[in-house]
Protein backbone atom coordinates (compact mmCIF):
# COMPACT_ATOMS: atom_id res chain seq x y z
CA UNK A 1 0.00 0.00 0.00
CA UNK A 2 3.04 2.13 0.66
CA UNK A 3 4.10 1.67 -2.42
CA UNK A 4 1.18 2.38 -4.38
CA UNK A 5 0.77 5.67 -1.84
CA UNK A 6 4.41 6.60 -2.84
CA UNK A 7 4.02 6.52 -6.62
CA UNK A 8 0.58 8.49 -6.31
CA UNK A 9 2.48 10.66 -5.04
CA UNK A 10 4.64 11.33 -8.07
CA UNK A 11 1.76 12.12 -9.98
CA UNK A 12 1.02 15.86 -11.03
CA UNK A 13 -1.69 17.68 -12.50
CA UNK A 14 -5.97 16.22 -13.07
CA UNK A 15 -3.94 12.99 -12.22
CA UNK A 16 -2.94 13.94 -9.19
CA UNK A 17 -3.27 12.25 -5.48
CA UNK A 18 -6.12 14.37 -3.97
CA UNK A 19 -6.68 12.12 -0.71
CA UNK A 20 -6.02 8.79 1.03
CA UNK A 21 -9.11 7.39 3.03
CA UNK A 22 -8.91 4.88 5.94
CA UNK A 23 -12.15 2.79 5.59
CA UNK A 24 -13.05 0.34 8.75
CA UNK A 25 -15.52 -1.71 8.32
CA UNK A 26 -17.64 -1.88 11.50
CA UNK A 27 -18.89 -5.05 12.56
CA UNK A 28 -16.65 -7.02 10.47
CA UNK A 29 -14.90 -9.11 12.99
CA UNK A 30 -18.42 -10.07 14.45
CA UNK A 31 -19.80 -11.40 11.05
CA UNK A 32 -16.25 -13.02 10.97
CA UNK A 33 -16.51 -14.64 14.53
CA UNK A 34 -20.07 -15.52 14.67
CA UNK A 35 -20.70 -16.66 10.87
CA UNK A 36 -17.57 -17.89 9.85
CA UNK A 37 -14.32 -17.00 7.75
CA UNK A 38 -16.29 -17.37 4.32
CA UNK A 39 -19.06 -15.66 5.45
CA UNK A 40 -16.65 -12.75 6.30
CA UNK A 41 -14.69 -13.54 2.65
CA UNK A 42 -18.39 -12.91 1.16
CA UNK A 43 -18.93 -9.21 3.10
CA UNK A 44 -15.59 -8.04 1.84
CA UNK A 45 -16.04 -9.54 -1.75
CA UNK A 46 -19.32 -7.62 -1.40
CA UNK A 47 -17.89 -4.49 -0.32
CA UNK A 48 -15.55 -4.12 -2.46
CA UNK A 49 -17.47 -4.83 -5.68
CA UNK A 50 -19.49 -1.97 -4.12
CA UNK A 51 -16.69 0.41 -3.66
CA UNK A 52 -15.46 -0.73 -7.05
CA UNK A 53 -18.77 1.32 -8.49
CA UNK A 54 -18.89 3.46 -5.95
CA UNK A 55 -15.44 5.58 -6.84
CA UNK A 56 -14.52 7.41 -9.95
CA UNK A 57 -12.70 5.52 -12.68
CA UNK A 58 -9.56 6.71 -11.82
CA UNK A 59 -9.71 5.93 -8.14
CA UNK A 60 -8.28 3.07 -6.61
CA UNK A 61 -9.51 0.81 -3.61
CA UNK A 62 -7.05 -1.53 -1.82
CA UNK A 63 -7.95 -3.77 1.31
CA UNK A 64 -4.98 -3.69 4.14
CA UNK A 65 -6.35 -6.30 6.26
CA UNK A 66 -9.46 -7.57 8.27
CA UNK A 67 -11.98 -5.25 6.96
CA UNK A 68 -9.63 -2.28 6.32
CA UNK A 69 -10.01 -0.81 2.90
CA UNK A 70 -7.78 2.20 1.41
CA UNK A 71 -9.09 4.28 -1.66
CA UNK A 72 -6.75 6.60 -3.20
CA UNK A 73 -8.43 9.38 -4.84
CA UNK A 74 -7.65 11.17 -7.69
CA UNK A 75 -7.75 14.21 -9.18
CA UNK A 76 -9.11 17.92 -8.37
CA UNK A 77 -11.34 17.92 -5.47
CA UNK A 78 -13.30 20.99 -5.05
CA UNK A 79 -14.64 22.49 -1.92
CA UNK A 80 -17.51 19.04 -0.37
CA UNK A 81 -15.69 16.90 -2.81
CA UNK A 82 -14.02 14.52 -0.86
CA UNK A 83 -17.22 14.61 1.44
CA UNK A 84 -19.29 13.63 -1.27
CA UNK A 85 -17.27 10.65 -2.31
CA UNK A 86 -16.77 9.63 1.63
CA UNK A 87 -20.71 9.40 1.86
CA UNK A 88 -21.41 7.93 -1.39
CA UNK A 89 -18.90 5.25 -0.28
CA UNK A 90 -20.26 4.85 3.29
CA UNK A 91 -24.27 5.13 1.63
CA UNK A 92 -22.78 1.68 -0.83
CA UNK A 93 -21.29 -0.11 2.15
CA UNK A 94 -24.55 0.14 4.72
CA UNK A 95 -26.52 -1.85 2.36
CA UNK A 96 -27.54 -5.21 3.59
CA UNK A 97 -26.13 -8.32 2.35
CA UNK A 98 -27.35 -11.73 2.35
CA UNK A 99 -25.04 -14.62 3.29
CA UNK A 100 -27.26 -17.62 2.65
CA UNK A 101 -30.56 -16.94 4.88
CA UNK A 102 -29.38 -14.17 7.10
CA UNK A 103 -28.93 -10.53 6.47
CA UNK A 104 -25.68 -8.92 7.44
CA UNK A 105 -25.21 -4.97 8.57
CA UNK A 106 -22.31 -3.49 8.27
CA UNK A 107 -21.32 0.33 8.70
CA UNK A 108 -18.07 2.47 7.81
CA UNK A 109 -16.21 4.59 9.77
CA UNK A 110 -13.35 6.28 7.59
CA UNK A 111 -10.58 9.16 7.89
CA UNK A 112 -9.90 11.24 5.13
CA UNK A 113 -6.16 12.77 4.40
CA UNK A 114 -6.23 15.43 2.15
CA UNK A 115 -3.39 15.55 0.08
CA UNK A 116 -2.91 19.05 -1.67
CA UNK A 117 -0.21 20.96 -4.12
CA UNK A 118 3.14 20.66 -2.65
CA UNK A 119 2.21 18.46 0.21
CA UNK A 120 5.33 17.39 2.24
CA UNK A 121 4.45 14.43 3.69
CA UNK A 122 5.39 10.59 2.35
CA UNK A 123 3.38 7.74 2.38
CA UNK A 124 3.79 6.50 5.24
CA UNK A 125 2.81 10.23 7.21
CA UNK A 126 -0.09 10.02 4.81
CA UNK A 127 -1.46 6.62 5.61
CA UNK A 128 -0.77 7.35 9.50
CA UNK A 129 -3.08 10.78 9.39
CA UNK A 130 -5.93 8.95 7.47
CA UNK A 131 -5.96 6.06 9.77
CA UNK A 132 -5.53 8.83 13.08
CA UNK A 133 -8.15 10.22 11.46
CA UNK A 134 -10.58 6.72 10.78
CA UNK A 135 -9.87 5.98 14.67
CA UNK A 136 -10.98 9.45 15.45
CA UNK A 137 -14.38 8.75 13.57
CA UNK A 138 -15.22 5.35 15.31
CA UNK A 139 -14.69 7.15 18.42
CA UNK A 140 -17.48 9.08 17.45
CA UNK A 141 -19.93 6.28 16.64
CA UNK A 142 -20.36 3.45 13.37
CA UNK A 143 -20.87 4.94 9.99
CA UNK A 144 -18.65 8.29 10.73
CA UNK A 145 -16.42 10.12 8.82
CA UNK A 146 -13.46 12.39 9.82
CA UNK A 147 -10.61 14.43 8.10
CA UNK A 148 -7.35 14.66 8.95
CA UNK A 149 -7.19 18.18 9.43
CA UNK A 150 -9.94 18.49 11.81
CA UNK A 151 -7.70 16.65 14.56
CA UNK A 152 -5.87 18.48 17.11
CA UNK A 153 -2.27 18.81 15.99
CA UNK A 154 -0.88 17.50 18.94
CA UNK A 155 -2.61 14.19 17.98
CA UNK A 156 0.55 13.17 15.82
CA UNK A 157 2.86 14.45 18.43
CA UNK A 158 1.27 11.95 21.58
CA UNK A 159 1.46 9.18 19.56
CA UNK A 160 5.33 9.60 18.16
CA UNK A 161 6.98 6.76 18.96
CA UNK A 162 10.92 7.27 18.26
Amino acid sequence: MLARISDALTRDGDGALSAVLFIDLDGFKDVDDSLGHEAGDTVLRTAAERLQRAVRPDDLVARLGGGEVVPLLFGPTANGVLDQVSERLHATLVAPTRIGGTVVNVSASSGIAPVGEGDKRDATAILHDADLAMYAAKAAGPGESRHATQLPAATGELLDVN
